[in-house]
């Protein structure tokens, strides 16, 4: 699984995707009103991921995320 922890508050208006090294979302959740989130890694193989932030469509945060 990937936790991510922020200084700001994952609220509702955000939402939380995780994309595959294709570029295609893979996983995505709203934000939990904390400031933190974890993204299940399911049946997801190894590689690289990028997790990604947005409000209304527009890019707030974004990072790489590695799956071993």
């Amino acid at each position: 699984d990937i936790h991510l922890q922020t200084n700001e508050v994952l609220g509702a208006d955000l939402r939380i995707e995780l994309l595959d090294a294709g570029g295609h979302v893979v996983r995505a959740q709203q934000g939990s009103g904390r400031q933190d989130a974890v993204i299940v890694r399911g049946e997801l193989p190894a590689g690289m991921y990028l997790v990604r932030v947005t409000r209304t469509g527009a890019t707030v945060f974004a990072t790489r995320a590695v799956l071993r």
